[in-house]
């Protein structure tokens, strides 16, 4: 146990609250790992490396590639990954276990973690679904951290789609409001759900702080989104005045974010 170093990212919280849970019990040292990006080289003296970070369009975040590429001695280590996802992960830490082996370097365990889902779709999950996945997500850190104190080799965590979706029952809870959101897209592009703002905004600036990449500015005390859109919605999920929405609003998402976290423990990272 101990000498163990966690790099998280997170939008919402769900993975950072999953990485301190984590650390508690297996002694490690929490950096988020956004900050590092624009850093030449990123070394640690630990022994032991922990990767957590959320599922995107069942893909680990591009950021997660590029925090790897930068990251010197990652070969001579116990590395270990976690992710978090609202649907299914998929193959997500089978590619990046592959594209690890590319660079010589072995991902020694990797585990994926069902969480509240947070972006489009998540209107079709209840309260008690989320209920649900957060006390899921706590019980799984416990088995987790044995393996990691141990330093046990084990396969990846992946998972078909279809079998999760019939499993779980979230055919209907996904599909369902997704439909209108494909709809949308194609008539009118993709770019027609760029976020929004509307008339609520109260020119705050959380929006601003708590985007993990820097990719929104303020400009007159409103927010202005740039070109390195990681679509985490931790904008519309971190705004008290619930003011961003996806293009005119017509592709509705359910307010969330991690209960145990506050948007000022992600300022720090974006």
């Amino acid at each position: 146990m101990g000498n163990v170093e966690i790099y998280w990212f997170s939008g919402t919280g769900n993975s950072l609250a999953l990485a301190r849970d984590l650390a508690e019990k297996t002694g490690a040292q929490l950096t988020p790992l956004a900050p590092l990006i624009e850093s030449k080289t990123i070394k640690s003296s630990a022994a032991a490396v922990g990767l957590v970070f959320p599922v995107y369009d069942f893909k680990a975040p591009p950021i997660i590639k590029e925090f790897i590429n930068k990251f010197e001695g990652l070969d001579n280590k116990y590395l270990f990954a976690l992710c978090t996802y609202g649907i299914s992960p998929l193959k997500c830490l089978a590619v990046l276990k592959h594209q690890l082996a590319e660079e010589s370097i072995d991902l020694h365990a990797g585990f994926a973690v069902m969480m509240p889902h947070n972006a489009v779709g998540n209107r079709g999950f209840s309260n008690a679904d989320r209920d649900r996945a957060l006390a899921g997500g706590k019980k799984r850190i416990e088995d987790i951290a044995q393996v990691i104190n141990n330093r046990q080799i084990m396969p990846v965590e992946t998972e078909p789609l279809l079998k999760a979706l019939f499993r779980r029952g979230l055919l209907l809870k996904v599909v369902k409001p997704v439909i209108p959101l494909l709809l949308h897209a194609a008539r009118h592009g993709w770019e027609s759900l760029a976020f929004q703002i509307n008339d609520r905004c109260s020119g705050c600036a959380t929006c601003s702080k708590v985007c993990p990449v820097y990719n929104i500015g303020m400009v007159s005390d409103r927010p202005v989104w740039g070109d390195n859109c990681l679509s985490c919605f931790a904008c519309i999920q971190w705004c008290s005045c619930e003011a961003i929405q996806l293009g005119t609003g017509k592709i509705k998402v359910d307010h969330y974010h991690h209960p145990e976290i506050k948007s000022a423990d992600l300022y720090f990272a974006g």
